[in-house]
């Protein structure tokens, strides 16, 4: 308090400063006012030298009165520790010239002029202890120099009655002391309190603005009527909104407007309502569709008055589409970018179970090997992409084309087409037997082998 010098003791020290400043310009009107209360109590026959004292202390008062202006126009942040040493050297002169007071005139005062000075000075020091209490070394000064002149005066006296005075201010000064110590304590923990109180809000600030701009996720709130409270650049820029445009419509109408086919997930905004997680809604646009993924609270008062909803807004937009791009890869095949195995096997299954009409068509090719052999895997990959492109076209809008594996493919064929076939069905066929020679085709194979 009154030897360190760092940032964060001087701020302490400011505003412990500040605190007995700003009630500085009272407290010396008080003081002023009581010193005058002191010339009436010996009206009419006021000594001059009281008169003398009088003006010195409103010198010293309007002297210490400078330090209120200043502090208007200009507010103490930091204090160093001479500036508490100064306080405390401003607080014991102003007690020593109300100590000069008391030894000098009470002593020979008559009885009424002592119940005066006594009652004022009794009040001073309860008030300037109190008043000084953020100060505690001049809080101390102030009400030791007080008791040592109210006691001396005491003694001086010469009366014997008065003894149990002195005893008495003997018991209550340490009394108005320790208040004072005490009151000091709880000042400076509470300003510690602040402080931190405003340090962790300042961090939380910083990290929730660093979070709103580099994060994919925005924070939005509304009141108790639906309107955001806080229109983050981040949630400007995920829903593409237009200035002053949250003033005019509620948050729950900004997203009715941007995704239209989601109203029915958009109700749990409505009024009070249990808390919701991973609402996905689809925004639309110019651009494409933007996928969107909702959390939100309710917000009450301590005496459960509904005050709103707060929670995140995520552009899910990327994520969903690299979910559908790994739906299609693990059920499509790579090289002919047909369905696969397991496609073709939840399409049956699905089937099956709603008793759908089916014909399902196996499909291989023949020596399909020996163009692997022969000429190499590419030009039998471009063979397998060439087949799979003639199925497509041969088979109609009703029907799934699957590649199992190798030259091995599959037709599933709903509806009508389940019963009709595939369109271009009427082509001609070749069948496992030549009509012409009645010479089945493994026949075939070998003559051609032969020749």
């Amino acid at each position: 308090m009154y030897s360190s010098d760092d940032t964060e003791m001087a701020r302490l020290r400011g505003i412990q400063v500040s605190s007995v400043t700003r009630v500085s310009l009272p407290m010396m009107l008080a003081n002023v006012g009581s010193g005058t209360c002191v010339l009436i109590a010996f009206a009419p026959n006021i000594p001059p030298s009281l008169w003398v004292w009088l003006s010195l202390l409103t010198a010293v008062c309007a002297f210490s009165s400078l330090g209120w202006q200043k502090t208007r126009k200009r507010p103490i942040v930091h204090a160093s520790s001479k500036s508490a040493h100064r306080a405390t050297l401003h607080a014991s002169i102003l007690a020593i010239i109300w100590a000069w007071m008391i030894l000098t005139w009470f002593p020979d005062a008559s009885r009424g002029q002592q119940m005066a000075i006594a009652t004022i000075v009794t009040g001073m020091i309860s008030a300037g202890s109190f008043v000084l209490s953020p100060l505690p070394y001049a809080s101390i000064s102030y009400a030791m120099i007080y008791s040592f002149a109210a006691i001396g005066a005491l003694w001086l006296s010469g009366q014997t009655v008065y003894l149990a005075v002195a005893i008495l201010v003997l018991l209550y000064s340490p009394m108005v002391l320790i208040g004072s110590l005490f009151g000091w304590r709880q000042a400076t923990d509470l300003i510690a309190a602040k402080a931190q109180s405003e340090r962790q809000e300042q961090l939380m600030a910083v990290l929730l603005q660093d979070f709103e701009h580099n994060a994919g996720d925005a924070l939005w709130e509304t009141d108790s009527e639906g309107h955001l409270n806080h229109v983050s650049s981040r949630l400007t820029e995920v829903l593409r909104l237009q200035e002053n445009e949250h003033h005019a419509q509620t948050f729950q109408q900004l997203l009715t407007t941007r995704c239209p086919n989601d109203l029915t997930q958009l109700q749990v905004l409505n009024g009070e309502g249990n808390p919701f997680r991973d609402i996905r809604l689809t925004m639309t646009s110019r651009k494409g569709d933007m996928h969107l993924a909702m959390t939100g609270k309710c917000l009450f008062t301590e005496t459960n008055i509904f005050l709103g909803w707060r929670g995140v807004l995520t552009d899910v937009t990327e994520k969903v589409k690299s979910d559908h791009k790994l739906r299609e890869l693990a059920h499509t095949d790579s090289l002919t970018s047909l369905a696969n195995r397991f496609h073709l096997r939840a399409a049956l299954s699905s089937a099956i179970e709603q008793d759908e009409p089916l014909a399902l068509l196996f499909i291989d090719l023949d020596r399909f090997k020996a163009v692997n052999d022969n000429y190499g895997h590419s030009v039998g990959d471009t063979i397998l992409r060439v087949v799979a492109a003639r199925l497509r076209s041969c088979a109609g809008t009703k029907s799934l084309i699957a590649r199992l594996g190798g030259d091995e493919f599959a037709i599933v064929l709903w509806s009508k087409e389940a019963r009709h076939g595939p369109q271009g069905s009427q082509q001609r066929v070749r069948p496992h037997h030549d009509r012409r020679t009645s010479v089945p085709r493994r026949r075939q194979r070998g003559l051609h082998r032969s020749q």
